[in-house]
């Protein structure tokens, strides 16, 4: 009943305020579209917005001006910390389970346990690993006072090639050399020699080089069945490649759909550039588990 009470009361309320208001003003309903029934609407909500701002009015009424400001800006500030905190790239789960870890570390029995972690760490990895240099062999960590002439120069750069022991010519290093034949290296390095101090960037300067980009890149295009306005560019690797190509999906999608929150699904073996391209450019990856003989993505662990 305190509930009906309260809706009466309201409802009296406003029944009052609105024949008073009403009956106050000599003029007469307005005509505002010419259709009865959108006028009465419409007048109706007038009244509704009219009875609350009274309302509204009436109860701030006892405050000062500056006080009623104070409150409102710090509401302002409050609802846009809070909306700023709830809405990022990185999901909310993520952040807090980051901000729990962050805390922990503060704790001394947790920091020290880290601490002792990583100096294990650091103490293996000086004992073994390709940062290690052999004997007979230090970092040269300043510039030489004096420059060297081409004998000792071609002398330092073969104690430099004595640190490799990977037979990478010999094709045992997958993924990470792709070299020709022996017998194209004296042809690759004259072509590298008419080339190494061009600057691609300065097409206006280096046009040979303009149109070997461009016919590479419509030769690719071509064995993908591009469009014909179809159109690219050469990068230094395939890290850059990816970082590219993620660009390019985050702009189309954010120009084409709309899109001002990407993201990427992708294999958790994926190449690490998609997780920088995805730091980089504000892209949420997500990724999916692979199958451990397979290697194929685990969509429906998704």
């Amino acid at each position: 009943s305190s509930g009906i009470n309260a809706e009466y009361g309201i409802l009296t309320t406003f029944t009052k305020f609105n024949l008073r208001h009403m009956s106050d003003s000599a003029d007469p309903i307005p005509v505002l579209t010419g259709y009865p029934h959108l006028d009465r609407v419409t007048l109706l909500l007038q009244e509704y917005l009219f009875f609350f701002k009274s309302v509204v009015n009436e109860e701030f009424s006892q405050y000062e001006i500056w006080q009623v400001m104070l409150v409102t800006v710090a509401l302002t500030l409050m609802s846009e910390a809070i909306l700023n905190f709830l809405i990022q790239d990185e999901p909310l789960f993520a952040r807090i389970k980051k901000q729990v870890f962050k805390t922990a570390k503060k704790a001394p029995f947790v920091g020290a346990m880290i601490k002792a972690k990583v100096d294990k760490t650091k103490a293996e990895m000086a004992l073994d690993g390709p940062w290690v240099l052999p004997p007979g062999h230090t970092y040269q960590v300043t510039l030489p006072a004096q420059g060297l002439d081409d004998k000792e120069l071609f002398t330092t750069i073969a104690h430099y090639n004595s640190l490799n022991d990977v037979e990478w010519r010999a094709g045992r290093c997958s993924g990470t050399i792709y070299c020709a034949e022996e017998d194209k290296n004296e042809m690759l390095s004259e072509v590298y020699k008419k080339y190494c101090w061009t600057n691609p960037l300065h097409v206006d300067c280096f046009k040979d080089v303009r149109k070997m980009e461009a016919e590479v890149v419509a030769m690719c295009g071509h064995m993908f069945n591009h469009p014909d306005k179809a159109s690219g560019s050469v990068t230094s690797g395939g890290t850059e490649s990816i970082l590219m190509s993620m660009k390019t999906h985050r702009d189309w999608a954010r120009e084409v759909k709309g899109i001002d929150k990407p993201n990427i699904v992708c294999p958790k073996t994926a190449h690490p550039a998609f997780d920088k391209a995805a730091a980089y450019f504000k892209i949420h990856i997500i990724h999916v588990p692979v199958d451990p003989v397979t290697y194929s993505a685990l969509i429906p662990l998704l």
